[in-house]
């Protein structure tokens, strides 16, 4: 069973007390998450009702012997995935689909 829990800076989740996710506010729009196998931090702006500024300051990836080193892979994809957790989680407004 997962167990979240949200203070207005801090959110964690903890499943069978393993640490899953934490996801911290340092600034105004700066957020720090850690997980199993990420470490990093990242600027998040919304900038209207439909676009979000997204910018990458620090990525870690784990590596095999576990430990944490820098690493390009799987940015965007980790930086969408923080923006969508901000969303679920009320760090932020969601953005409005785009019509076509």
């Amino acid at each position: 069973m997962i167990k979240e829990n949200f203070n207005g800076k801090v959110y964690t989740a903890v499943s069978d007390g393993e640490l899953i996710c934490i996801i911290e506010r340092i600034d105004t729009n700066t957020y720090h998450v850690k997980n199993k196998f990420t470490d990093m931090t990242a600027e998040i702006i919304p900038l209207d009702e439909y676009r979000t500024q997204q910018r990458c300051l620090e990525h870690k990836r784990v590596g095999k012997d576990g430990k944490f080193r820098k690493s390009k892979a799987l940015i965007e994809h980790n930086l969408n995935w923080l923006q969508w957790m901000l969303e679920e989680k009320g760090f932020i407004r969601r953005t409005k689909p785009m019509k076509c």
